[in-house]
């Protein structure tokens, strides 16, 4: 069985009321069956709240973490990274707390993510291998993995974090106004919901 220094358990959105989603749900259950198997004694749970959902008052990381202890991983074992809000910060901030400028990781992610997050290692000095966490490959899956594709080109060509240029823009518009739209949708529905449960 092959060893790593960390698992890292890369941040996904929460819905408003600060419970998590199917993805986040898919990745925590993956990072803790790795840890069970043995293949590294700590797991970094990684994620601040995210650009998209300011509207609750946890993170992330302390959202997953807590959901790992109660699948039995023990908190000693949990190093929380509360402070990120891309998937670029997330490596950059674990690799501050794990004081580590090179170490090897089992990269726990959604299917869609991987692509990118071990590109993103591979960036940061990180030798990752990556354990996917299976999702339905359904028409929310779809749009997220072309999405996911878009970012990865960006991040390729040092595009990322609002850096592409004008010409690019309206490119970026076309592509990305379906997907994100159904991206975002099953949080819309849900979000809907709460606020109609609160109102009640």
């Amino acid at each position: 069985m092959e060893q790593y220094d960390v698992i890292l358990l890369l941040g996904h959105r929460l819905y408003d009321d600060g419970t998590p989603c199917m993805n986040t749900l898919a990745r925590v259950r993956l990072a803790a069956d790795l840890w069970k198997q043995g293949i590294a004694p700590v797991i970094v749970s990684c994620g601040y709240k995210g650009y998209n959902n300011e509207n609750h008052n946890t993170t992330q990381a302390d959202v997953m973490a807590d959901l790992l202890v109660q699948l039995g991983v023990p908190n000693e074992c949990i190093i929380r990274e509360t402070t990120s809000r891309t998937t670029w910060e997330n490596l950059r901030n674990a690799k501050k707390l794990l004081q580590k400028e090179h170490f090897t990781a089992a990269v726990a992610t959604a299917d869609a993510q991987m692509p990118r997050a071990l590109y993103m290692c591979k960036r940061q000095g990180i030798k990752a291998v990556g354990y996917e966490a299976k999702l339905p490959h359904d028409k929310y899956w779809r749009a997220r993995n072309r999405l996911e594709r878009l970012f990865l080109f960006e991040n390729y060509v040092g595009w990322s974090g609002n850096r592409q240029p004008k010409w690019f823009l309206p490119i970026r518009e076309r592509l990305m106004k379906r997907d994100k739209r159904l991206s975002n949708e099953i949080y819309e529905t849900y979000n809907a919901a709460l606020a109609k449960k609160k109102k009640r």
